[in-house]
């Protein structure tokens, strides 16, 4: 304060004297702010060091859980204050878990952003859109959302990876990268309408029937009359449902399912007396979706039809190969989707004793049948288009595979396959779903 402010104090007080009242004492308090005179902050007392907390942060790839003294902090990337001093922390992933020590300094931040013992891959993703529109994708490892990245650090585990975005069926794979510590896996997937895909692993396969079928399918002459025979399947995607009537209708309304008329005049339609079985007619000019059915696999299809299908989503019908592994779970001696137990009502829309099926079933509505992958109707619902590889000496019977699985109205096994090959036709009983190949150079 300068040196006016004892004389004007002065001056105030002598006013004081003179019994001014309480507006002028207010009008002296008013005056001491205006010349910058404030009372002094009282003086806040240092916090003890030993007291001071220190910060912890986790910058490890999303998905590391993390544990400090026993209690459970979340995952990473995390940070969290501590008391200053000495801290057990774990970090732990779906299939390994390291311990340390951390010392914490008062006032300061102690990073992690390596843990040795844990062990990370780099996924190197490229999500496009069969159309290419632009899209906004989400990923997902075990159901936790990562960021989006072309190059993501993920746990060398074994888990499943989604790739989802708006309007569009999502990607399903069950990764491993147990093996992958310190590599770079690649995955190109394309999202399109309709529904979600998954990737099935290849490897070494008996197509036929199993070991514990032989017998069931051995003539009086010691024949087996459907052949086993090895092959070498590749990775590749197929549909996680079967097509529905609203999926293509949506085709149709967006110009991927045209009517070809040439096609149309050489294709056998349902005959009218069944054609209240269809999910979608396609006979009228325009195709009129059976209300209520929606969700129920497209049937009354023809296999061109199919075809314009698939290709507009970017795929392709699946081959007989792919079909019967996918059917199998992978396994040689697997009999049925979900392992060797024999069907029942609850696995499928089947035309079995006591099921009581006249028609088709919403997609994925008999879960007890679903594959190990999670896909739904291989067995049941409607038989399914494939392309027909002639492998072996299976090439001979080739007309008995355009078509595989059972349907509502025809109990069939998985490996033996329906003809539905030769002039076009659409029938009640027959839909599809879609496959595609595995970029090559993909890794696992």
């Amino acid at each position: 304060m300068d040196r006016a402010l004892p004389v004007q104090v002065w001056i105030m007080s002598m006013s004081s004297r003179r019994s001014l009242g309480r507006r002028a004492a207010w009008s002296w308090i008013v005056a001491l702010g205006l010349l910058g005179c404030t009372p002094a902050p009282r003086p806040r007392e240092a916090e003890p060091e030993e007291v001071r907390p220190g910060t912890l942060r986790i910058e490890l790839p999303v998905g590391v859980g993390v544990r400090v003294d026993g209690e459970d902090r979340g995952s990473s990337p995390v940070r969290i204050r501590l008391p200053a001093g000495e801290h057990a922390v774990v970090l732990r992933t779906a299939c390994a878990e390291v311990e340390r020590v951390e010392t914490l300094v008062a006032g300061k931040t102690t990073t992690i952003d390596d843990a040795p013992g844990l062990g990370f891959a780099t996924l190197k993703l490229r999500v496009e859109a069969h159309d290419g529109a632009e899209i906004r994708p989400r990923v997902f490892l075990d159901d936790v959302e990562v960021p989006v990245s072309p190059m993501l650090r993920v746990p060398a585990c074994a888990g499943e990876l989604r790739v989802e975005a708006e309007g569009r069926g999502a990607y399903h794979e069950e990764i491993d990268l147990s093996r992958a510590a310190g590599e770079t896996i690649t995955r190109e997937i394309m999202l399109a309408p309709g529904s979600d895909v998954v990737r099935i692993h290849g490897g070494d396969f008996v197509l036929g029937p199993t070991e514990s079928q032989v017998e069931e399918w051995t003539d009086e002459w010691g024949d087996l009359m459907h052949p086993q025979v090895p092959v070498k399947v590749e990775d590749f995607e197929i549909d996680r449902t079967e097509v529905t009537a609203a999926q293509w209708f949506e085709c149709r309304k967006e110009g991927g399912c045209v009517r070809d008329l040439a096609k149309w005049m050489s294709t056998d339609g349902v005959p009218q007396g069944l054609r209240h079985l269809c999910n979608l007619d396609t006979g009228p000019v325009e195709p009129v979706l059976r209300e209520g059915h929606g969700d129920h696999p497209m049937n009354c299809v023809a296999r061109w039809e199919a075809e314009d299908y698939c290709r507009w989503v970017g795929r392709r019908l699946p081959t007989s190969v792919e079909w019967e592994y996918a059917f199998k779970g992978g396994r040689s001696a697997q009999a049925w989707p979900w392992g060797n137990e024999s069907p029942t009502c609850d696995h499928g829309a089947l035309s079995l004793d006591g099921c009581e099926v006249e028609a088709t079933a919403p997609v994925c509505s008999h879960p007890k049948g679903n594959s190990a992958q999670g896909i739904c109707d291989l067995h049941g619902n409607v038989s399914e288009y494939v392309d027909p590889v002639d492998v072996g000496n299976r090439g001979r019977d080739l007309i008995q595979f355009s078509c595989m699985g059972a349907s509502w109205k025809y109990e069939i096994e998985g490996f033996r396959g329906v003809m539905c090959w030769g002039r076009p036709k659409q029938v009640v009983g027959v839909g599809f779903r879609c496959g595609r190949s595995v970029t090559e150079g993909e890794g696992r």
